[in-house]
């Protein structure tokens, strides 16, 4: 039996230059995770791990802060909305 692993490419004409962020709990234990997109193609992705409090909005703005003291932000960034 073989097996074919493929990367898929998702390229898109209004993303061009951005990050997505998203986000997940179970409980006190929460991630965010940040897709960068570049020429409309996913580049890569960082996972943040964190202790959630239960508000969302305060997790990722904590993350995004630390994320982006050491980069510059592209021009369009894609939070979570409640």
């Amino acid at each position: 039996m073989q097996r074919t692993v493929s990367q898929r490419v998702v390229h898109s004409r209004f993303y061009q230059d951005c990050d997505a962020i998203g986000f997940a709990s179970i409980g006190d234990n929460g991630m965010v995770v940040v897709l960068n997109a570049k020429d409309g193609i996913v580049q890569g992705q960082l996972e943040y791990p964190l202790i959630h409090r239960g508000d969302i909005a305060d997790s990722v703005a904590c993350v995004l802060a630390e994320h982006y003291s050491s980069a510059k932000p592209p021009r369009t960034v894609l939070v979570p909305a409640p």
